[in-house]
Parts: C-alpha cells; structure tokens; sequence
C-alpha cells in the first residue's frame, strides 16, 4: 500500500524517481524498491515525503509497521502480525466478509479474532486472503495497475500451493484462486491486454468450477461481458452476461449483476426496447435483495449499489444514444450518470474520474457540449496520466462526441486536480 500510495502522490506533483529521490536526499534505486513494495520505508523518509508531496500524513500513517496495535489500514481489511525475525505468521485479526468475498475456510462467518489460525496450510490460507483484500483496496482506490504482478506473483505461489494442499485447504485456495484471477485479469484488461485479461478470466472459472465458488464465478463471466463490450461486441456481452446469471440464478445479486450486463450488450446494439426491459427489472430487483446478498455483493446493495445500477445505466443509455442519436436516451444517460457520481464514496477515486468522464460523455450526446467540458475539466489531468482501459475509453468517446470542441480539453492545464484522494 505504501509504495502504491508513494506512486501516486509523486505522479501527481509531476516528479520522476529520481528527480523525487533527488529532492528527499535519497538513491533512486530506494526509491524504485519502495513503490515496488519490496523494501519498507523509514519513518524519516515517509516524513519527509509527506512534507513535500504535501499528503497531509498519509505516508507516515502507512509506513508504521504492525506492532500489535490495530494496522494503518482502514477498516475493514484483515490485518496480520508477523514475527520480525523470520517473518512467521503470529496472529490473525479477522474482519472478513470483506468487499463481498468470505473467509476462504470459515466462510461468511468469519474467522476466530486474535489467535493464529490452526496449522500450516490454514495459515497459508488466511495469508493470501489478507493480501487479496489489500490489493483490492488498492484497486478500488488508486488509479493505478502498478499492483499487477505482485497480484500474479500470489497466484503463481497459489496454484504451487495448491499442488501439495490437503482438504480443505485445496478447495480453499482454489476458490482464492478464483478470485485472485478476476483481479489479474483486470489489471490487465486495463493495461490494454485483453487477451491476456481473458486468459486469466478462463483459469479462474476453473478454479472456481473446482472449488463450487459462485461469487467468483459470477464475478468472472461478468468481467469477460465487460471485455466483449469494449471491444465493441455487444452479442457476446450478452452470452457472458448470461453465462453469469446461470451460476445460480436462485441468488438475486447474481441475477442482478447479470441483467446490467446483458442490458449493456443490448444498448451496444442499439436495442432500446430490450435494454428498458432489463433496465426496469434490475431496478426492481435492486429494491428486494437480502442478507445473504449484502454478504456476498455489499457494492450493489446501501448507496454503493446505487452508484453502481446508475452507472450501468447511465453507461448504456449513453451507448444507445452514440448509437441511434435518440436524444431521450442523452437526457436520462445525464440523469443516472449525475445520480451514480452524486453517491460514489469518495474513496473510490478511480470511480469518480469514470463517472465523471460518463456524465460529460452523456451531456455531449444530449447536446450540451459546453456542459460536458465544464464536467469533465476538474478529472482531465488524471484521466491522462491513468493509462487504464476503461477511463481511456470515456475520454476517447467524449472527445468524438465533442469533435471539433474536443480540443478544448487539451487545454486543461496538465498539473491540477480538483478532486484529490481521501481516505
């Protein structure tokens, strides 16, 4: 967390390595090993970093080591205490479920606070769930895919693991595996690599058909609907989108979770009478769904999942307005887009970039293209340094419906960012 943080802030006041290490009194080569998380920083230099990337403690707060108090990390990830000497698992404070996934052994009833699970391979278990929920935070809240092949480093490790694991711990960590994969491929499909995104996305329905883990599955088959709607192939949005809600369509986050994707599909296609009909009956299954859904989909259920239904929608109303210019479909893409980025936690600030950039995007196709600049202004300088798919594709699509007024958004200057992150 700490060197992806380091990242951020040193992107941000448009410094290079060395040009940062420079200004701290310090080797580059420190500081190359601290963003890559393989060397942990002294409390001088993330004192000095703060001071003049001007993080308000930020750094500071995440270089302090565990020292049996509660961990520099907000809640609700899981925390670990390692022996300093050899680097042994000492204790486990549990906190799972944590964003929609169970404890891999316990599942969603946690696991015992305070005391080191019992034997080895639960250890190993319980080890690289702790890791999953840090990256994934990291992926919800920092613009960045630098976290990559840290990510597949674990499931290379995992799948040797799993080679010599016994019952349980085998299922275990298949079904960790599962999940494990959906981030890898992610990251890649942000990085442009679909391919190599979707490779990833295939191992890991193996391993969750292997482990019986529906949530990952749904997660995944989603995922590869969202990489056939970039690529503009809205037929087989719709097959993944499908193959999703068969997982099990007795749980109504998965049914949910799968009409949002097929509706994307149908308003790439231009299909508006079927996009409004899975349109409406997400909205009505968004209002009915349980317990176990909070457990499993905690980001489609409170006010996360009301940023997340109106983003779909607005994202596919847009889409069928680019498509068939129906000015109707513009107005009500503005009305969900300003709904979703009104509800977005703050924390998320990858999400609040692409909402924002879709809430310009929808303004251009309602007609209002001074609007749309006046939106996306505030997000441009981080839109441009992201070099993430998704965030690119909105910009590539506000600019084509901007045309000529699209080169207003060059002007922007590069150094400013209106919306910062927060914890």
């Amino acid at each position: 967390m700490f060197g992806a943080r380091l990242r951020h802030w040193r992107e941000r006041a448009g410094f290079t390595q060395a040009q940062l290490a420079t200004r701290l009194g310090y080797h580059h080569s420190y500081l190359s090993k601290l963003e890559l998380g393989s060397r942990r920083p002294t409390a001088e230099f993330a004192c000095r970093a703060d001071e003049l990337l001007g993080t308000g403690g930020e750094l500071t707060m995440l270089s302090r080591p565990p020292d049996g108090q509660e961990p520099a990390i907000p809640p609700p990830l899981p925390g670990l205490a390692t022996d300093p000497a050899d680097g042994t698992l000492r204790s486990w404070r549990a906190r799972f479920p944590v964003y929609g996934i169970g404890c891999p052994l316990h599942g969603y009833r946690g696991c015992v606070a305070d005391a080191p699970p019992e034997g080895p391979g639960a250890a190993v278990v319980h080890g690289f769930a702790a890791l999953l929920a840090g990256y994934s935070q990291i992926n919800l809240e920092c613009v960045t895919t630098g976290i990559t092949v840290a990510v597949e480093g674990c499931l290379h490790a995992m799948a040797e693991a799993m080679r010599a694991a016994a019952e349980p711990v085998g299922t275990a960590l298949a079904g960790l595996a599962a999940h494990f994969a959906d981030l890898a491929g992610w990251l890649r499909v942000e990085r442009g690599q679909h391919g190599l995104g979707m490779a990833w996305f295939q191992r890991g329905v193996d391993w969750g058909q292997a482990a019986g883990n529906v949530p990952a599955l749904c997660g995944l088959y989603t995922r590869m609907s969202s990489v056939a709607r970039l690529e503009g192939d809205g037929s087989s949005a719709i097959a993944f989108a499908r193959a999703a809600r068969d997982t099990d369509p007795r749980r109504g986050w998965v049914r949910l979770h799968a009409q949002l994707h097929a509706a994307r599909g149908y308003a790439l296609l231009g299909d508006r009478a079927e996009f409004d009909r899975l349109a409406a009956r997400a909205l009505a299954l968004a209002e009915r769904l349980d317990e176990r859904d909070q457990l499993e989909a905690p980001w489609l259920c409170g006010a996360e999942g009301q940023t997340f239904v109106s983003s779909f929608l607005a994202g596919g109303l847009r889409d069928l307005a680019a498509r068939t210019g129906e000015r109707t479909c513009a107005d009500r893409a503005v009305e969900f887009a300003r709904h979703s980025l009104a509800s977005v936690p703050p924390r998320m600030y990858p999400s609040l970039v692409l909402l924002t950039l879709r809430l310009a995007d929808s303004r251009a196709c309602a007609g209002q293209p001074e609007a749309a600049l006046a939106t996306a202004a505030p997000v441009l300088p981080a839109a441009r340094r992201a070099g993430m798919t998704v965030i690119s594709r909105e910009l590539a699509g506000l600019r084509e419906r901007l045309g000529p007024a699209s080169t207003a958004l060059d002007s922007w200057p590069p150094n400013r960012d209106p919306l910062p992150y927060q914890r």
